[in-house]
C-alpha cells in the first residue's frame, strides 16, 4: 500500500506492513482525505510505539469495510480512551514526550464520519499496543453524511 511505503521512510525502528484480502472492494470517497486519515494513524503509531511492527489491516463486513492500524506500543490509558477524538486532547502520560497539538485524531474522526463511517480505538488483547480502526460504507448513497461531506468538501 502507498501509505505503508511512504511512511516506512519515516522510521528505521518500525516495520510497516499491510494485510488486505485479495478481493478487498473499492471504496467510494475522497481518496486524499482517507489517505490523510491513514497517514495520521500510522504517524501516531510511529510516535507512540518505541519500535516493532505497525500493521495496516483491511476487511469487509456486510456493507462496510474496516481498516485498522495496530502497533506494538504501550497501548491507550483507560482514562484517555473517552477523550482521544476530542479537539486538542493530549494524553498527560505522553504530552511531554511526543510533539503535536491534539488535532490529528479529531480531524481523522471528522473525515471518517463525513464519509458515513465510524472510528474507534482499543488496546490489543494479544499483546501490548493499540488498534485504531475505522469503517467506511461500500455504498455511499446509503449514508447521508457522505453526501453532505461531498457537497461541502467539493
Amino acid at each position: 500500500m502507498h501509505v505503508a511505503k511512504r511512511m516506512q521512510t519515516q522510521s528505521a525502528r518500525h516495520q510497516i506492513r499491510c494485510s488486505f484480502p485479495k478481493d478487498f472492494p473499492i471504496v467510494y470517497g475522497d481518496s486524499d482525505r482517507i489517505e490523510q486519515v491513514l497517514f495520521n494513524l500510522v504517524s501516531n503509531a510511529i510516535k507512540y510505539a518505541p519500535g516493532g511492527e505497525i500493521l495496516i489491516l483491511g476487511s469487509q463486513s456486510d456493507n462496510f469495510v474496516k481498516i485498522s492500524v495496530q502497533d506494538d506500543g504501550p497501548g491507550i490509558a483507560s482514562e484517555d480512551k473517552i477523550h482521544l477524538f476530542e479537539r486538542f486532547f493530549r494524553s498527560k502520560r505522553t504530552a511531554n514526550q511526543v510533539k503535536g497539538v491534539g488535532l490529528g485524531l479529531f480531524l481523522s474522526n471528522a473525515i471518517v464520519e463525513g464519509h458515513g463511517g465510524r472510528m474507534w480505538a482499543e488496546n490489543r488483547s494479544d499483546r501490548t499496543g493499540a488498534i485504531f480502526s475505522f469503517t467506511l460504507p461500500l455504498d455511499p448513497d446509503d449514508h447521508p453524511a457522505t453526501l453532505e461531506f461531498r457537497t461541502v468538501g467539493g
